[in-house]
């Protein structure tokens, strides 16, 4: 595609050859140039991932958006739905691996039982600074008062 040319010649004005080399693979999963509306967007990503995982996927979306907002700049229009970009970034995937983190909402009602017992206040603050602190119950027992 010319345009993908004329915007790879630019970028290499300031980008590395490698660089460049990886965003022509990632548009080159644009076959043609299109409208991605949210419904687009969807089944565009849904293609994407059956050779990509979910963060790979995310990636040459981000350099799509990139290349659709140059295009824009040079007078062309083609619709990237934002809103579906965002919704596809946010999903997570859990499949087959651990979860790393608790979600927002497990916090809160971690949180919501620990102020509604009654307990000491300490308790209530010593779950927030497990929380935040990202430490394992097993290590915040081996912790020493200094």
């Amino acid at each position: 595609m010319y345009l993908v040319e004329l915007y790879l010649e630019e970028l290499s004005k300031v980008r590395d050859k490698k660089t460049i080399e990886r965003i022509f693979y990632q548009l080159s999963k644009l076959e043609e140039l299109k409208p991605l509306d949210q419904r687009s967007l969807f089944e565009f990503y849904e293609e994407l991932r059956k050779t990509q995982s979910h963060r790979t996927a995310i990636q040459t979306l981000q350099e799509i958006k990139r290349f659709y907002q140059w295009l824009s700049q040079k007078g062309y229009h083609y619709e990237f739905s934002e809103q579906a970009f965002r919704e596809l970034k946010k999903k997570k995937e859990f499949e087959n691996r651990a979860r790393k983190y608790l979600t927002e909402e497990e916090v809160k009602k971690i949180l919501s039982y620990i102020r509604t017992k009654p307990k000491p206040f300490v308790y209530y603050l010593l779950c927030v600074v497990l929380l935040s602190s990202g430490l394992r119950i097993s290590e915040a027992l081996s912790l020493k008062a200094g």
